[in-house]
């Protein structure tokens, strides 16, 4: 199947090769055709002499000059043929008429599509020529026989002989199957002809006729393919056979060449147009839908070309392309037969038909076939074939069609029947033409007699009106133009959740989508409505709404009350600033005073009050007032307070158990007098007595006079009195703690300076002396011992004066405080040295300017670590390192000794912990590197960014 194109071009070729060949007929003598009464036609294929005239300028004169007649060849085909060409050719032949009585013939003159036949026939005994004309560009009325065909009249006398020429041009193709006639046989055959023509045109009608109504009813793309090949075949091949110039209109012969190549392009285009939409070339194979593409594109540029050049040209353009549109056709078909398409059947049996028609005709143009019934006979059968193959294959497709559309509707149906929604299909008349269970259980209320009915045929507004459809909230009847369904045969998709239908005895909120089905040319055909009860979904909505108001309402208040709350922990937040700026300032009892000043202010401003008193007893129910505040000032006399009071008070039970008592406006005046005397004269709708708490119980008292009364006050605020009122006790408590804590520290610095001199300084001077009275004993016996002892001496009593030292430094705190670290670190590594035969190094920058606090740890974190080395590392290297890097600083303490595990020190060995927390309290980092016999690295790092 797939080598059938290149046999059949092999094949051609080798005809085409025979005809040329054959064709030439130099030096072959000329046979007159003889007439005789048993035959009524005569082929003159073999009879003629031909001369070619490419000009075209060669007259009757010069071709029957003697000077010609060597260049008149002899023809060895019954059809000579010379393809397409704009040359002009010149054919003679004899005939003797040995008939006993005929002497009017008929000669048929080529095929219906050459343009210009001339017959030249000489009058007896003269040299002029009688001229006969034919030809398709020639006006039906100026032919020598009126007649589809090419018929010219030969007057041949009987028992005479004579000469005929015939002048042949055709911009066509040059092909000339030449027979001559007698009158009754060419009449009686030229009427069965037309018997067949009728036959052929008339079926070719009724399959237009046919495929037009189909195509009008279905509206299939393919049977438009399919009339527009039907029409294109009558009116090329009508006018091919000279039918439509004398049976329809004699000047359609001026428009030949036009309606010719139109005709002949609609043809194969409505063809490669038919087999992509039939085959569906472009879903199952895309290539040969894109080549189609392109070959209708190529036909329809061929096509204004041959309307521009000449009719040659543009008939060999045409005809050219026949070949590849055909191969493309016959390929897409054997592919998609053999691939399994259930449309490619009837598809390729047709165009089988149509090959061997085409086929058929080929030979006959090749003149290898005879241009009769045979030929063209077989080419019109071929046609008609395909026509009603095509025809088959179009019902076929389409019944396959039908049943797989019935297939998926009821497909559809199962699947819409099993929706949870309702669905409506309306026709473009506004009438629904299928509805599914759905529908049914929504829309139904049997006991109201009310449910959906297709028989009733009620349209849009109808249904409207029957389900009375309102709008939710406003309960008017719903507009027709915002319904889904009507907008929607409108073509505009669209939905709504405000509809509801009145089903009597209750009402079903709707929610409705609409979407139009549109044809292929966008006409909206019809709608399809789905819709669901959202009744659950209305009440839900409804239920949100008031939990939502609920929400929103909670949200206020929770707001406000976190507005308080965050007022509140504003002004806690401000106490506690305020309290530890003055906690700090307080080194025992002697502070207090000024103190509670400071933080009676404070409670003034954060509480908004009119007054704070703070009585504070240093006795067992002594009081003495230490400040007693109104709006900044003074309030009273401390001093008419003095000396100490007792508290009796009716509420001391209360305030004994550190309660905060609250005393009303009417009862402030029923106070003892010392507290009275704090309150007189005031605007207070309140008065606030917090006894200051500490473990032992109360030790004081806070008042505040509030303008606002009790309901008014929040218990927030209540606590926060209550913590004021345990802060200033607290405070009062670590004034004396702090008093007491100092002696016992000094006390404690004392007896440790003492066991210091006792176990450094006095020990090491009682051994340099012992050592000193040993020298003179030594120096006679042992002088280089002596001398030895001596440099110990030295050596221990620079050791002595580096203790002393540093005792004085620890003494003397202040100086210790202005030196440098890089000093400090000195210091130590000289002490450090006096201690140990050790090399310590100090590499430190005097530029290196730290907080006290950091400057004091640093020196607290090296003494520890450098203590360490010396008592448990056997090190004889120690460097001493201090570094600064922008906000960095770093100090290093490493050695070469022993070295040891950090994961393996038990807690509270070496101080790795009192280090360690020395870093953190400044905000630092500390790092031990160390491994057995790899000695040690202590770094501490600090960061001045974290000073802030």
């Amino acid at each position: 199947m797939r080598l059938f194109p290149f046999i059949l071009i092999a094949f051609l070729s080798v005809v085409w090769w025979n005809q040329v060949y054959a064709q030439d007929g130099e030096g072959l003598q000329l046979t007159p055709v003889i007439l005789a009464d048993d035959q009524d036609n005569y082929p003159l294929g073999l009879y003629l002499e031909i001369l070619e005239d490419p000009s075209g300028a060669l007259t009757i004169e010069e071709v029957s000059s003697p000077d010609f007649d060597e260049r008149f060849a002899l023809s060895q085909v019954e059809v000579p043929n010379f393809g397409f060409t704009d040359s002009a050719y010149w054919v003679r032949f004899t005939v003797r008429n040995e008939t006993s009585s005929s002497d009017h013939w008929l000669l048929e003159a080529g095929r219906q599509n050459m343009q210009f036949v001339d017959m030249y026939n000489q009058l007896p005994g003269q040299q002029a020529y009688e001229v006969r004309q034919t030809g398709s560009l020639i006006a039906p009325a100026n032919r020598d026989v009126r007649s589809p065909r090419m018929i010219l009249n030969l007057e041949v006398p009987t028992n005479n002989q004579q000469s005929v020429y015939l002048r042949f041009q055709s911009g066509a193709a040059m092909a000339l199957p030449l027979t001559l006639w007698a009158q009754d046989a060419f009449w009686s055959q030229s009427q069965l002809d037309q018997v067949l023509h009728g036959l052929y045109f008339g079926t070719l009608l009724a399959l237009l006729a046919y495929n037009l109504f189909l195509c009008f009813s279905l509206r299939e793309l393919n049977y438009f393919y399919l009339v527009l090949l039907l029409a294109s075949l009558i009116v090329f091949e009508s006018g091919y056979t000279g039918y439509a110039d004398i049976y329809i209109s004699p000047s359609l012969y001026q428009l030949k060449q036009q309606f010719q190549g139109l005709s002949l392009s609609l043809l194969f285009i409505s063809m490669i147009l038919f087999t992509d939409s039939f085959l569906e070339l472009k879903f199952r194979f895309p290539l040969f839908h894109w080549l189609a593409i392109v070959i209708v594109s190529v036909w329809i540029a061929l096509f204004i070309i041959s309307q521009l050049a000449s009719y040659r040209m543009g008939a060999n353009l045409l005809v050219a392309w026949i070949l590849p549109t055909l191969l493309v056709i016959l390929i897409a078909g054997t592919i998609s037969w053999s691939r399994d398409n259930p449309f490619a059947r009837f598809f390729m049996i047709a165009w089988f038909g149509m090959l061997a028609a085409l086929f058929f005709q080929i030979l006959t143009r090749l003149g290898v076939l005879p241009g009769t019934f045979v030929g063209d006979g077989l080419y019109r059968a071929g046609i008609v074939w395909m026509a009603v193959f095509w025809s088959i294959a179009l019902a076929d497709r389409i019944n396959r069609l039908k049943g797989d559309i019935e297939d998926s509707e009821h497909r559809l149906s199962q699947i819409l029947e099993g929706l949870p929604i309702g669905v409506v299909v309306y026709g473009k008349d506004y009438l629904p033409n299928y509805i599914n269970r759905r529908v049914i259980e929504i829309l139904s209320n049997p006991s109201k007699g009310i449910e959906p009915d297709l028989a009733a045929g009620r349209t849009l507004a109808q249904a409207m009106d029957y389900y009375s459809i309102k709008e939710i909230g406003s309960g008017q009847d719903y507009p027709m133009k915002k319904m889904p369904i009507a907008r929607a045969l409108q073509g505009e998709p669209s939905s709504i959740d405000d509809a509801v239908v009145d089903l009597i005895d209750r009402q079903v909120p709707l929610e409705i989508w609409a979407s139009p089905v549109k044809d292929d040319t966008g006409n909206v055909e019809a709608a399809v409505v789905a819709f669901q009860d959202i009744t659950r979904r209305k009440r839900i909505d409804a239920e949100l709404a008031e939990y939502r108001e609920h929400l929103e309402r909670l949200v206020k208040e929770r707001t406000t009350e976190l507005r308080a709350v965050e007022q509140l922990l504003r002004t806690q937040i401000e106490w506690l600033s305020i309290f530890k700026e003055v906690s700090q300032t307080i080194v025992g009892p002697g502070e207090l005073p000024q103190a509670y000043k400071t933080l009676s202010e404070c409670i003034l401003s954060l509480l908004n009050a009119q007054t704070v008193n703070i009585l504070y007893g240093t006795g067992e129910e002594q009081l003495q007032a230490l400040c007693c505040w109104q709006d900044g000032e003074p309030y009273c006399d401390l001093k008419r307070l003095q000396p100490p009071f007792q508290m009796e008070l009716p509420l001391e039970d209360e305030i004994e158990k550190g309660d905060l008592v609250t005393v009303p406006a009417a009862e402030i005046s029923q106070l003892p007098a010392p507290l009275s005397e704090c309150f007189r004269d005031l605007d207070a709708d309140l008065v606030i007595l917090a006894p200051l708490i500490i473990r032992d119980g109360s030790v004081g008292l806070l008042g505040i006079a509030m303008t606002k009364p009790n309901e008014d006050i929040k218990t927030d605020q209540f606590e926060l009195i209550k913590k004021m009122a345990f802060d200033l006790g607290s405070l009062a408590e670590d004034a004396h703690l702090l008093e007491q804590s100092r002696n016992l520290v000094a006390v404690k610095e004392r007896n440790r300076l003492a066991r210091e001199l006792h176990d450094s300084v006095t020990q090491t001077l009682f051994t340099a002396s012992v050592i000193a009275e040993a020298i003179p004993l030594m120096w006679d016996k042992d002088p280089q011992v002596a001398r030895y002892d001596s440099e110990r001496i030295s050596l221990i009593l620079r050791g002595a004066l580096a203790e002393m030292r540093s005792l004085l430094l620890e003494l003397r705190s202040d100086e210790r405080y202005n030196q440098s670290l890089g000093q400090l670190l000195t210091t130590l590594a000289e002490i450090g040295q006096s201690r140990s035969r050790s090399k310590i190094a100090v590499v430190a920058a005097d530029d290196v300017e730290l907080p006290r606090a950091v400057n004091m740890a640093f020196y607290r974190i090296a003494r520890e670590a450098l203590n360490n080395v010396i008592n448990h590392a056997r090190a004889t290297q120690i460097e001493i390192s201090l570094f600064q890097d922008r906000d960095q600083v770093e100090l290093h303490i490493e050695d070469n000794g022993i070295g040891f595990d950090p994961q393996k020190v038990p807690d509270g060995h070496l101080g790795i912990a009192i280090m360690t927390e020395r870093a953190i309290q400044i905000g630092g980092d500390l790092q031990i590197k160390s491994a057995p016999g790899k000695g040690t690295a202590v770094i501490v790092t600090w960061w001045s960014s974290n000073e802030n």
